[in-house]
């Protein structure tokens, strides 16, 4: 959902209300959730260890945000203090792209993005932030209120609607006049492969249509051998040939063909 103002106290209230209800389980105010489509901002790093800048994504999120979205912490803490934005929690694949290969010796490094210096206090697991074609990329995860323009709730799917519903309460208590509106994380990540996924059904509608046009090339040719070798068959059923015998003797070439061209296919 998402947040018309950053506003931590209103926000907060937001939360308190939310996490009394049976049906949520958390909630979490963030710039945007991990493989958002949109609203991703990109900094330019730089660190004693890289010559020239590097670019990272940079993620403000609050104390809920890899609980949340089950993030794995890898070395030092995930606690950032306070909003400074000082202290920053890495990726792993940002700890490789500092030129390092064990993230605790990441722990206490310095570090300076958007020109501004901070510390890594914290590393996690990689994130997917963009589709698995485009692979991992670096991020940096920090804190600042300022910034807090999506909620993220997780629900018991079994009360869904129950827990929509109180979401949609509250919110147009705390923010009147601001419509509630949401998207479920499925349909989010879902997004992210929608062009690939016009590509495969392209894909399969072009190999259908292969495969049928093989399927009547196959068909006439048969027809045609069967109506040059008419005549022979016409004796061999008068010698006293079987309907099965005579199938496999005008069949076997093909059949040989089609496995053939399946092995190498």
């Amino acid at each position: 959902m998402i947040c018309p103002i950053s506003d931590s106290i209103k926000l907060s209230t937001v939360r308190n209300k939310l996490m009394s209800h049976h049906a949520i389980n958390n909630v979490n105010f963030s710039i945007n959730t991990p493989s958002a489509t949109f609203n991703k901002w990109w900094v330019n790093v730089t660190h004693t260890s890289i010559s020239g800048e590097k670019i990272a994504e940079l993620k403000f999120i609050d104390s809920t945000y890899l609980n949340l979205f089950e993030i794995q912490r890898v070395a030092g803490s995930v606690r950032l203090p306070d909003a400074s934005g000082k202290k920053v929690i890495v990726t792993e694949d940002f700890v490789r792209m500092i030129g390092l290969n064990d993230p605790e010796k990441a722990i206490g490094k310095s570090i300076t993005y958007w020109g501004n210096p901070a510390m890594i206090i914290g590393v996690v697991k990689d994130i997917q932030t963009v589709t698995l074609r485009q692979g991992i990329h670096p991020v940096i995860l920090t804190t600042s209120k300022d910034f807090f323009v999506k909620g993220s709730v997780k629900i018991n799917m079994k009360q869904s609607a129950e827990a929509l519903s109180v979401i949609d309460k509250h919110w147009e208590e705390t923010f009147p006049g601001n419509y509630f509106e949401f998207a479920f994380l499925d349909d989010q990540l879902a997004m992210f492969y929608k062009d690939e996924k016009k590509i495969s059904h392209l894909l399969i509608s072009f190999a259908s249509v292969a495969v049928d046009i093989g399927c009547i090339g196959l068909f006439a040719l048969i027809t045609l051998v069967e109506t040059q070798r008419a005549k022979e068959v016409s004796i061999r059923k008068i010698l006293g040939a079987s309907i099965g015998h005579l199938a496999t003797l005008l069949s076997s070439d093909f059949i040989k063909l089609v496995l053939l061209a399946g092995i190498f296919s």
